[in-house]
């Protein structure tokens, strides 16, 4: 079923991705802008909180590492559940806004390759 969903995910954003040719290199220049600053709003403010509250909780339970810092999502198995209902929703936040300037640079992408053409 996950397989299922990961094939339809991939189509729907190559779809997406296709679609962007359709608009004029002005406004991709200007979605695709805006789309990176947005997600950069939202998620480096969420992805900060994400780090404090987990180093806090990994400190309390004694399992913080050293280096925990460069690879922080393998360390989330270490939390207790109270801990993940707290630490998650802040992880999951920071992920939607990488997603967000992912897809604003998707726009600019496709605005150089229409510049090219």
């Amino acid at each position: 079923m996950r397989e299922l969903a990961l094939v339809g995910l991939i189509v729907a954003a190559l779809a997406a991705f296709g679609a962007l040719f359709k608009l004029e290199v002005e406004s991709l220049l200007e979605l695709g802008g805006y789309t990176i600053a947005l997600g950069a709003a939202f998620g480096l403010p969420t992805a900060f909180v994400y780090h404090l509250l987990l180093r806090a909780a990994l400190k309390a339970s004694g399992q913080l590492e050293r280096g925990w810092f460069w690879h922080p999502i393998k360390l989330n198995r270490l939390l207790e559940p109270a801990q993940r209902r707290r630490v998650m929703p802040w992880c999951y936040s920071g992920a939607l806004g990488f997603f967000a300037i992912v897809c604003g640079q998707a726009c600019l992408v496709v605005a150089i390759v229409k510049i090219s053409l």
